[in-house]
């Protein structure tokens, strides 16, 4: 039996340069370029390539500690934000692992005890009766003597699970149990967990204090550096059989400001680029190309906007032209004539009060002249208010006396319109466009929590983002008897009775963190948060302190537990999760804001 690996799956053909594009915004197939830069295979393409592997120190890191993984007893972890290259590393470490390996891989998904089984056999091609219901025990009594086959052949297995942060807490207690295969000497699998930064906070859980016990090792992957640019884009160049130096130093300049390092933007940006230079005939991508290339998206951003904006109204120009119709086809009959007139004064009407029910959407030009000057103008500081500059999103840190202040410092005000913004609303008189959970803004902490039942909600006590009767709502506060979910631009109650005994599912909580935020801490951590937590424990014990810690010691950790339990979190002090950072807020700073105010 081989080692299991993935396909390639694509055979690249030169394209010959016909005619000359007349747009470059990614939807034409990128392999166009080729035979103009002189390529063999597309550099850029977002498909994860193990031959696109490009040897810079995290990367090269990540795969000795999934070896060390491999050869030790214990579950490895990897994570990292979407996009920053986490599939590209595991199926470079595939073609590295020694001969005689067999890996297989799944995919996370919302699966059961049972389906998670079905999945690792599948994987592993361990056949079974698809028409025999058979017992969970008996599925584990299948992967265990296959894996115990291999061990006899002198063969290591190894189960990779990518987007593993999906799982729920019943299938981490399931995978538990696959690594108790073990001979004497040595464990018979091994598993490595895949996923974005939602996963540590996951494992780091009360719920999953013992799978993170077995944790031996741990990666993440973040955003590349500076310095890493260059040699990211000229690899990638190098292999696909070009010239290296095709983007210049002030082009990389502005890649790395735009993408921030993250390595999918990177590609999708020089794909386009690229594009753009050969629908120029130009074979150097300089600054001025990225930018243009890059304010071309921004306009395709504004346009989508404006429609979905549109589309929500459900008004459009639309509107008075089926009026006009109306009454020029029946104009026969008088009746119908005036029909058709009033119609279109109606739709008239509708139409005059389209920008105070859309945002002012026809003060936005969808023209790409007009709109890039209007972007042009955004980066040298204009006041435009139709645009959000990310990096204007911040909240100013903790205040003198310990408190957040959360009235300043988001982009755009305005009434919210979807649950999302309502959430954010609850913070902020001003929201912004972009969601927390979605991209990464300052100063606001994104949590997901995949829930049975209504428990959790009420221990982490905050406002949540859920889904109810198939639509997206807030749930923004409750009491003895209702709870009170936001949708449709208004809220509405439900019987507290009622929501527990038919909700159960995914809900985010997003809010604003104060300076130095990390989570989750443990024993031996020294970060400057525990200052903050130091400061709202004294407080709460009655001590008056000249200087706060930093050090989570055992001291730190036994006054941790004793609030834990004071709070009947169910804690031991050894973490400072999502949980206790939240009851320490709700109970030090008034400002906070909380689902329920029952105790």
């Amino acid at each position: 039996m081989s080692k299991q690996t993935y396909s390639q799956g694509a055979n690249y053909k030169h394209k010959k340069k016909n005619s000359t594009p007349s747009n470059y915004n990614g939807r034409i197939y990128n392999t166009i370029y080729l035979e103009h830069f002189k390529l063999s295979s597309p550099p850029f393409s977002i498909t994860p390539d193990p031959a696109f592997f490009v040897p810079i120190t995290q990367y090269e890191e990540a795969i000795a500690h999934l070896l060390f993984g491999l050869e030790s007893s214990g579950i490895v972890v990897l994570t990292g934000s979407v996009g920053v290259g986490k599939t590209t590393t595991i199926r470079k470490f595939i073609k590295s692992s020694p001969k005689k390996t067999y890996i297989s891989s799944i995919v996370a998904t919302n699966y059961s005890s049972r389906d998670f089984l079905h999945a690792v056999c599948d994987s592993f091609s361990i056949p079974y009766d698809l028409d025999d219901d058979m017992s969970i025990k008996g599925m584990f009594d299948l992967i265990s003597n296959f894996v115990m086959d291999l061990h006899n052949r002198g063969k290591r297995c190894l189960l990779l699970i990518d987007e593993a942060q999906s799982l729920s807490y019943d299938v981490f207690e399931t995978i538990k149990t696959l690594t108790n295969l073990e001979t004497d000497e040595k464990k018979l699998l091994q598993i490595v967990l895949v996923g974005v930064s939602e996963l540590n906070q996951k494992l780091n859980s009360m719920e999953l204090v013992s799978i993170e016990q077995r944790v031996i090792a741990r990666y993440h992957l973040r955003n590349l550096e500076k310095d890493n640019i260059k040699e990211y884009i000229n690899s990638r160049l190098s292999v696909a059989g070009g010239n290296p130096n095709i983007f210049s130093d002030d082009a990389l300049s502005i890649i790395m400001s735009i993408t921030k390092g993250s390595p999918r933007s990177i590609n999708i940006l020089c794909d386009h680029c690229m594009m753009a230079a050969y629908a120029k005939g130009f074979y150097i991508v300089d600054s001025s190309l990225v930018n243009t290339v890059y304010l071309e998206q921004e306009v395709n951003k504004v346009q989508s906007n404006v429609n979905t904006h549109a589309q929500r109204l459900n008004v459009t120009s639309t509107n008075i032209a089926l009026a006009r119709i109306t009454g020029s086809l029946l104009s026969n009959k008088a009746l119908f004539a005036m029909l058709g007139i009033f119609l279109f004064f109606i739709s008239l009407l509708v139409w005059l009060m389209l920008p105070f029910f859309s945002d002012n959407i026809d003060n936005i030009s969808i023209d790409n002249t007009t709109a890039i000057e209007q972007l042009t103008s955004r980066e040298n500081n204009s006041t435009n208010d139709n645009f959000v500059n990310l990096e204007d999103i911040q909240i100013s840190d903790i205040s003198t006396d310990g408190t957040i202040d959360y009235s300043e410092g988001l982009a755009v005000d305005r009434i919210p319109s979807t649950p999302k913004e309502k959430l954010m609303s609850l913070w902020s008189d001003e929201i912004s466009y972009n969601w927390p959970c979605d991209v990464e803004i300052a100063d606001w902490y994104c949590h997901r929590i995949n829930l049975q039942n209504t428990n959790s909600l009420w221990v982490h006590n905050i406002p949540v983002l859920i889904e109810w009767n198939s639509e997206e709502v807030a749930l923004i506060s409750a009491n003895e008897n209702f709870v009170t979910i936001w949708q449709d631009t208004q809220e509405t109650q439900i019987s507290r009775e009622d929501f527990i005994s038919t909700w159960s599912g995914t809900a985010y909580m997003v809010f604003p963190i104060p300076a130095n935020f990390a989570y989750p801490l443990r024993l031996d951590d020294v970060n400057d948060f525990i200052y903050w937590i130091d400061e709202r424990l004294s407080s709460l014990e009655g001590v008056n302190k000249s200087q706060y810690q930093n050090v989570y010691n055992a001291a730190f950790s036994q006054r941790v537990r004793s609030f834990q339990e004071d709070q009947r979190l169910g804690g031991n002090g050894r973490f400072f999760g999502i949980i206790t950072y939240l009851r320490l807020q709700q109970l030090t700073n008034t400002q906070f804001i909380r689902l329920s105010r029952i105790e």
